[in-house]
């Protein structure tokens, strides 16, 4: 696209598509450890991190961190302007081409707005991918305009940075090769035009097999100089199974590229709205009614229909990048899938884009053409405004979670395995609690010749209660360099089962567990070892990056305190703290948590606010809580009065 108002109006759908809650991002999955072994090893930690499968990355985020530091807002800004540059790349490309503007606008907005990539917000990780992506798409508008450059001296520079700049995505993200076939699908279509085909394959052979040095060049680095140690991006251990049985290996990989094919073009539109409507928030419909109104403004005067021979031309690439961008991913035994592997259908969004735009534009009658495409836009904005309240909302849950550990636990001992559980969100891999544990408690390497964090963790499963129960001893653990030693005799249970409950340390002497709790849970709070939280150490005031402002001191606040005192056996003060949530008049919604409280003031024989409590909870303690209060270690006298209040018979 040439017009300075074609690229303002894609920045705007981008600002509108991605903008409105990223300021409300944190850290997310793999940006955890990222960032720990940043704050403990400096920038030079991503080198031996990155060195086992892709070592261009870590000047990438290096370059990342110094100049965003730890604010995640800086990285998904960055991740979004590269997301941008490749659909401007992208819409260029499409116009000249084809020199339709509707066509290069409608496919650079479905490029853009694509609804199967749902990893815009993990800025810090996808940091690379997105770069990568830019990189791909100027790498192939290069090639382009080299081969429609006539003068020998830009079209070698042209070459060659289309060149460079495809060793450096597929330095990057070596699964983005797909991108050779959208390379090579326009350049056939610009020889197909000159003239017959056994002319046209030959110009073709010279203006192309120069590009052949992007994945030649990047394969034989791969094979011949580049030591990996991770076997997922091992080409030899991935293709083993080819070898071994060629026939039926390559027939599985037929239905299996078939199948992601369907995936990339159709469950995109479905699945990952059907994964994240949860919790639909009335702003959505707002930004994406804004989405139609947007894209119809900018759009309205060009959205004709395409000559019949850019139709074809057009479908035709779009099917071909479709399914030939899958194949080096099937073949290294990986897949589409939603949310987790959406990363895999990036490259695939170019040819759904194109595909999509070319039917849509052959729709005969204007104004149906603009409504189907209007709301093919808006489904997109919709799945992204859904996918952004989704992220914004795990984000706040994961802060909240941690500021809760903060005022319950003011130091963990060094070599505590945590076994952490969510009220949203997935924890995939151990280092999604250790991360943000070792960033609040122990944010320096363990030891000074590589990285080893303070804490450790556990996933919870059934793994895990398996070894706690075999009562295992360390394991160690060697991961992009980062060793870590989980003890499953050092636990430690941190479990918020949803969102109406608070955080609780399991205590294996008293546990206090809600009703919602999993049976896992259950199951491996006889293990959790409370003396892992070091009582008398100073307050911990968590780092704004990456855990924000501090939350309200509401009732979660004041059962974390609660809960601190009582394990110190400062009775005093739990019950002054006591005294004064129930002055500030909160309450839980759920009923375990009251026993801390009630706990304090059996201890300080605070009658009379016990009688006020038993007002608020009446005889609905349920049963479970009330065999917990009958246990609680209490002087008989006492005891028995606590019993008379709470656990009498109804009247």
């Amino acid at each position: 696209m040439r017009t300075f108002r074609s690229g303002l109006w894609l920045f705007a759908l981008a600002g509108l598509a991605y903008l409105p809650l990223m300021g409300q991002m944190g850290y997310f999955n793999d940006d955890w450890y990222l960032m720990w072994a940043a704050k403990a090893g400096g920038m030079e930690a991503f080198h031996p991190i990155y060195a086992i499968d892709r070592p261009l990355r870590a000047y990438v985020l290096g370059a990342a961190y110094t100049l965003f530091g730890e604010n995640p807002l800086g990285y998904n800004l960055s991740g979004w302007l590269f997301r941008v540059a490749s659909a401007l790349a992208f819409g260029w490309v499409v116009k000249k081409m084809w020199q339709q503007e509707g066509q290069a606008l409608t496919a650079a907005a479905f490029y853009l707005l694509y609804p199967g990539f749902l990893w815009q917000y993990n800025g810090i990780d996808y940091q690379s991918q997105l770069f990568s992506l830019a990189a791909a798409m100027f790498s192939v508008a290069l090639s382009l305009k080299a081969w429609q450059e006539t003068a020998p001296l830009p079209k070698f520079w042209q070459t060659a940075g289309a060149i460079l700049l495809g060793w450096l995505y597929l330095g990057l993200v070596e699964y983005e090769i797909g991108f050779e076939a959208l390379r090579l699908a326009l350049l056939l279509v610009l020889a197909l035009r000159a003239g017959e085909i056994k002319t046209s394959l030959t110009s073709l052979w010279k203006g192309w097999s120069v590009y052949l040095l992007i994945p030649a060049g990047y394969l034989a680095w791969r094979a011949l100089l580049f030591e990996g140690g991770r076997k997922a991006t091992d080409m030899g251990a991935q293709l083993a199974q080819f070898w071994a049985s060629p026939a039926p290996t390559a027939l599985e990989w037929g239905f299996k590229t078939l199948q992601n094919t369907f995936t990339v073009l159709f469950s995109a539109w479905v699945t990952p709205l059907q994964q994240r409507v949860g919790e639909m928030q009335p702003w959505v419909y707002g930004m994406a009614l804004m989405g139609i109104v947007l894209f119809r403004l900018g759009s309205r005067k060009q959205l004709s229909n395409l000559p019949r021979r850019a139709f074809w031309e057009s479908v035709g690439v779009g099917i071909a990048v479709c399914v030939l961008a899958l194949v080096p991913i099937v073949m290294v035994n990986r897949w589409v899938e939603f949310p987790d592997f959406s990363r895999y259908a990036l490259v695939s969004s170019a040819g759904a884009a194109l595909l999509f735009a070319g039917i849509g534009l052959q729709i005969p009658q204007k104004n149906l053409r603009a409504i189907v495409l209007g709301i093919l836009i808006g489904w997109a904005f919709f799945t992204q405004g859904t996918n952004a309240d989704y992220f914004a909302r795990v984000s706040q849950v994961q802060r909240q979670f941690w500021w809760q550990v903060a005022w319950r636990a003011p130091q963990l001992e060094t070599n505590t395995t945590l076994v952490a559980l969510y009220p949203a969100g997935n924890i995939q891999e151990d280092y999604f609690v250790w991360g943000p544990a070792n960033l609040l408690y122990h944010p320096h390497s363990q030891n000074a010749e590589y990285l080893q964090p303070g804490i450790y963790a556990a996933i919870a499963g059934e793994d895990t209660l398996q070894k706690a129960q075999a009562r295992e001893r360390q394991v160690y653990d060697l991961r992009r360099s980062i060793r870590t030693y989980a003890n499953y005799r050092n636990l430690l249970i941190l479990s918020q089962p949803d969102k109406d409950s608070c955080m609780q340390a399991l205590d294996s002497n008293l546990p206090e567990i809600a009703a919602t709790a999993p049976d896992f849970v259950r199951d491996i709070a006889p293990y959790s070892e409370i003396e892992h939280i070091q009582t008398n150490a100073p307050a911990l005031t968590p780092p704004f990056y990456p855990f924000g402002a501090e939350p309200a001191h509401t009732w979660c606040y004041y059962y974390q305190k609660i809960s601190l005192a009582r394990q110190k056996g400062d009775w005093q003060e739990a019950h002054r703290l006591s005294a004064e949530t129930l002055e500030l008049g909160y309450t839980p919604k759920v009923e375990m948590e009251w026993l801390p409280l009630l706990h304090s003031l059996a201890q300080a024989e605070d009658w009379t606010r016990l009688e006020q409590v038993s007002v608020k909870i009446g005889h609905n303690l349920p049963p479970a809580e009330r065999l917990r209060l009958a246990n609680l270690p209490l002087p008989p006298a006492d005891l028995q009065s606590l019993q008379s209040i709470f656990c009498a018979a109804p009247p």
